[in-house]
């Protein structure tokens, strides 16, 4: 139930692929239920995204990219226990053409929460605490690989009991992958435990 409202910021004096258009996203109670379990979570706020540069993603080429700047204020989220949570986003997502029929998509964080930077998404969860997301390293992933898996970045999940660091794209011992983009073992989730004692699991 519910509504999601989407309208050209700029229109009639842009349309979506000219250069600075934005598109403006407003939730009015959506909600999606889980029809088995009657559970469901509210979406109340509003989102915008920037064609920065102008530009279809079928216009991409090997030598073209289109850039998209998302920004999310305090969305919030409704739970079916009563309680809530906030999001805000703020990234650039490009998609680009490395090769000939192969297609490639890099996030960056663009917001800054206290003395973090390169910040993608932050917040307060349900419990009440505060959380962040950083890329450190550009997410990426490419059209070549099995389901897009992710070819690079550095995630690092700010908030929990104890931060954790996501790496995409190692070899098996976790060092960066270096060779062809497919080429990569997984990803590396890196820790400190109770003890002190820093901690990483490949995957």
């Amino acid at each position: 139930s519910g509504s999601i409202t989407l309208h050209i910021i700029n229109y009639p004096t842009m349309h979506w692929r000219d250069k600075g258009a934005t598109v403006g996203v407003t939730f009015n109670n959506y909600r999606v239920e889980r029809g088995a379990s009657m559970k469901y979570i509210m979406f109340n706020g509003s989102k915008s995204l920037t064609n920065v540069n102008g530009g279809l993603l079928m216009d991409i080429t090997t030598t073209f990219s289109v850039v998209h700047k998302m920004v999310v204020n305090n969305m919030t989220v409704t739970f079916d226990n009563g309680k809530t949570c906030s999001w805000n986003v703020a990234r650039t997502i490009t998609w680009s053409s490395p090769a000939t029929s192969v297609y490639q998509v890099t996030v960056t964080g663009d917001g800054t929460v206290g003395s973090l930077t390169n910040v993608a998404m932050w917040g307060t969860n349900r419990a009440g605490n505060s959380f962040s997301e950083q890329l450190t390293t550009p997410y990426s992933a490419n059209s070549s690989c099995y389901w897009w898996r992710p070819t690079g970045g550095v995630i690092v999940l700010n908030g929990l009991a104890r931060t954790l660091t996501i790496s995409y794209g190692v070899d098996i011992s976790g060092a960066v992958w270096t060779g062809a983009p497919c080429g990569a073992y997984g990803f590396m989730f890196s820790w400190t435990n109770p003890a002190g004692h820093s901690k990483t699991a490949v995957i």
